[in-house]
Formats: structure tokens, sequence, C-alpha cells
């Protein structure tokens, strides 16, 4: 009988786990949007030293801009400005996530 119990309280803990990693995993930490045009340059230098190397970023002058391509995200590149098929780094307005199309 008290092996029964037991059982019981070992499932009833990870059941609540289970669900507070549920609940973590569909609504993450709490997000900022990137507003300005300079946050979206550090959190693109940021994610181009943590992928390449800092020698990728140094002696180059980036610009954001809002383009019509991609109406939600800051275009992050380095100038002066290559349209189309230039290296490039898109970051979300709303949360800051980055995708990348960066190759020199």
């Amino acid at each position: 009988m008290e092996t029964k119990k037991s059982f019981y309280v070992v499932v009833l803990i990870m059941s609540v786990v289970i669900i507070i990693q549920s609940i973590i995993i569909a609504y993450p930490f709490k997000t900022h949007p990137v507003t300005t045009p300079e946050s979206a340059i550090i959190i693109a230098k940021a994610e181009l030293i943590r992928r390449y190397g800092e020698t990728v970023v140094t002696d180059v002058e980036f610009i954001a801009s809002k383009i019509g391509y991609y109406p939600n995200n800051w275009f992050v590149t380095e100038v002066p400005l290559w349209l189309g098929d230039g290296p490039f780094v898109l970051v979300r307005m709303s949360d800051g996530k980055v995708k990348m199309r960066w190759e020199q």
C-alpha cells in the first residue's frame, strides 16, 4: 500500500514538472522590442562575433534600416549599403531574434 502512495506522489510531481516545462517552452522569458537602429546594430555585431569571431567586425561600419522586403525586421549591413547580393543580418523588431546571411 505504501508503494502505491509513493507511486502516485511521484506521478503527481512529474506531471507538475512537465506542465511547468511546457509553459516555459510555450511562453519564453520576456523579450524586449528592438526600437532603434543602434540597438539592432549592437545585436547584429554580437551575433557576428559569436558566430565568426571578432575579425569580421573590426574596421567595419554598419548601418541599420527598414526596407520594404523585410517590413518587420531591421536590415543591418555594412557601409556602403549593398542591396541584394551583399551580406546582411536581419534583426526582428518584436524580440531581437537574428537571421543571418553573412558570407564574405
